[in-house]
């Protein structure tokens, strides 16, 4: 049996709040695969059952729900089980673009005071997906990349652009954000 969600559905992934929330990935062919959402208590917040297609894609439609930490997402198909830690539920963005976007902290010419910034950056709340620049001939059925908090130790490879962006906004709204980096100079 075969069960794998998109690399966006990982440990520290932060999911859309007020919107339908869509999960998908692959499981075997026709295959029943059930998405639970628990909160933090363990509270059930939401559980959808849907039937991966004859391609093993399945797309599963969570409803709405508030901004929040320490979730956990457990999906399950056919006896295999894969639950997905420290789920927070807020805003997400998109960071695309090409090297403005790209630049990152530790870009000694581009952001002022940027060793200064580095140490600050103390966020668990603001959340960074990087997708791996990957060139391919054939449309790709996920990414690579993986969720990582912001702390001085994870900032300096992250978008400049991206962070203040997301770090104006966390100060703003007081919910967790997650920054999708899809750049390429």
């Amino acid at each position: 049996m075969m069960l794998k969600p998109a690399a966006l559905f990982s440990d520290g992934a932060v999911l859309c709040r007020g919107k339908e929330i869509r999960i998908f990935g692959e499981a075997d062919s026709g295959a029943v695969v059930t998405v639970r959402l628990e909160a933090a208590d363990g509270a059930v917040l939401a559980e959808t059952v849907c039937r991966a297609g004859k391609d093993g894609r399945f797309l599963s439609l969570l409803p709405p729900q508030e901004a929040q930490t320490g979730c956990r997402m457990r999906m399950a198909a056919g006896g295999e089980e894969i639950t997905v830690s420290d789920v927070s539920i807020g805003d997400v963005f998109l960071a695309g673009g090409q090297s403005n976007m790209e630049f990152t902290m530790s870009s000694r010419r581009k952001v002022k005071d940027w060793q200064k910034e580095v140490a600050a950056a103390n966020w668990p709340l603001i959340r960074h997906f990087n997708v791996a620049h990957k060139i391919s001939r054939e449309p790709l059925d996920d990414v690579e990349a993986v969720w990582e908090t912001t702390t001085p130790q994870t900032i300096p490879p992250q978008s400049a652009v991206a962070f203040f962006f997301g770090e104006t906004l966390h100060k703003a709204l007081n919910v967790p954000v997650g920054l999708i980096n899809s750049s390429w100079g």
